[in-house]
């Protein structure tokens, strides 16, 4: 709820106070929390002037706050008597009775503050908030929807309004109007790669490589802000993340990722590692096995039951350490991937696994050549990907009128295209193509949603490969 503490009176909604350095004075004192100071000099106002409105309905919030609701009622209900146009009165009147836990009266109060004001966004707000309450959710998008559009700038309906598409199950419309939040913050309740994140996922890219350069400028160098900045620009500074930013950006959250790729984002994609290898009768215990780019192991208990050895290989020390104590891998190397293959052991592995780390390899040929020679005679390799589709285009009924259409990257060319997530997305086409080249016959494909951003599926594949005989 907005405007329950006292502010002074704004002119587009009240009519000026009476010029009473008397008033002026208790006013100042609620508002700077002198609260005996302000009810002393209200009661002796009206002592006086027992119709002075202003200070009837002051003391009567005063109270409210203090605990005395009975009181405090009694005193706006006759302020709104002699004075029944002031918007903010209604409003604040309203909020005293939702604070009460009455809702519908509270929101006939805020409609009397809109029957006064129609551009009344706090209003609009609070409004939105008690039907919200009431379960009342497509009526409270309806109103929030105003707030945001009378005031771009208002923190609270954008969180009012996530919360309310969240109710109606939409997800996506109420990421958005999370993301809108959460650029309003002031920037000490921010993080910076969060907030690059927030614009651009609002389509406002401009201004997410605003904050990737400005934290540049404070760390020269910095590799997520180095990526990043690209990504928001979608020019690739080369044909994979670098090695710098995947160390940092996975050492900083692998306490935390996979409760949050799992519970927070759906991440889908090892039980369908395991579900494609037993739909391929793969034997039991039979397979000498790398996980590339193993992370934190969350592909590790899926792999493990077909594993003759299990080895794991990652850049983030971090991550490797939490992979150590699930217990399921025979080795863990902290390694480039391409790196490793090209100089550990060649023509070894039985199936290779890249569980949701070709995302950050735009050129996938390297790669794939590697894979081949590391690969057995007959060997597999079961790779997933994030598929290049046409753009997306944010809803029409967006949660801020400052959210334009979301921009994604632009046409692949070359097959494969850097988007603002700071991942690589990749044609179909693409993939097939430098498979075979690589020297790769598919075995499996299977379409799949990898995981969920801002409430909508990722699109993805998997692919099951072969090296050729």
């Amino acid at each position: 709820m907005q405007n329950a503490v006292p502010t002074t009176p704004k002119t587009r909604t009240t009519a000026p106070l009476p010029a009473d350095h008397a008033f002026e004075q208790a006013l100042g004192d609620h508002v700077q929390g002198r609260w005996q100071a302000a009810e002393a000099q209200y009661r002796s106002l009206l002592a006086g002037a027992p119709a002075h409105a202003p200070s009837l309905h002051f003391l009567g919030v005063l109270r409210h706050q203090q605990g005395d609701a009975e009181e405090g009622n009694a005193l706006v209900q006759q302020s709104l008597q002699l004075q029944p146009n002031h918007a903010d009165w209604h409003n604040t009147w309203g909020n005293m009775l939702a604070a009460q836990g009455r809702g519908d009266e509270a929101a006939a109060a805020f409609v009397a503050a809109l029957e006064r004001d129609a551009r009344h966004a706090d209003a609009w707000n609070n409004l939105g908030a008690v039907l919200l309450a009431s379960g009342q959710a497509e009526d409270a998008v309806a109103a929030l929807r105003n707030a945001v559009e009378l005031r771009p700038a208002l923190r609270a309906a954008h969180q009012h309004l996530g919360d309310a598409y969240q109710q109606l199950g939409d997800a996506h419309a109420a990421a958005l109007s999370y993301c809108a939040e959460y650029v309003l913050r002031p920037k000490q309740e921010t993080q910076r790669d969060m907030l690059g994140i927030a614009y651009s996922q609002l389509g406002l890219h401009d201004e997410a490589a605003q904050v990737y350069a400005a934290w540049l400028a404070d760390e020269p160098g910095h590799p997520i802000a180095s990526h990043l900045l690209a990504a928001s620009r979608g020019k690739a500074v080369d044909d994979r993340v670098p090695a710098q930013f995947l160390q940092r950006y996975f050492d900083g959250y692998a306490e935390t990722f996979e409760h949050k790729l799992v519970a927070g984002l759906g991440y889908s994609v090892p039980p369908l590692v395991h579900r494609l290898l037993a739909e391929s009768a793969t034997p039991a215990a039979s397979l000498r096995i790398l996980d590339a780019g193993c992370g934190t192991g969350l592909c590790g208990p899926q792999l493990k039951p077909f594993a003759l050895q299990l080895s794991g290989v990652d850049l983030s020390e971090k991550s490797l350490a939490v992979a150590h104590g699930k217990g399921v891998y025979d080795s863990l190397h902290r390694q480039d991937i391409v790196d490793y293959l090209g100089a550990g052991l060649q023509a070894h592995w039985d199936l290779l696994v890249a569980a949701d780390v070709l995302i950050y390899f735009g050129d996938l040929k390297p790669f794939f050549a590697a894979a081949h020679a590391a690969l057995a005679t007959g060997g597999r390799m079961l790779a997933s990907f994030e598929i290049w589709d046409e753009p997306h285009h944010a809803r029409n009924d967006a949660p801020c009128d400052a959210i334009h259409t979301a921009r994604v990257a632009a046409e692949p060319a070359a097959g494969y295209a850097l988007q603002p997530s700071g991942r690589y997305s990749h044609r179909e086409s693409y993939l097939l193509d430098a498979l075979r080249a690589a020297g790769f016959t598919v075995q499996e494909r299977l379409p799949i949603h990898i995981r969920n951003e801002l409430g909508r599926p990722v699109q993805g594949l998997l692919l099951l490969a072969q090296k050729a005989q």
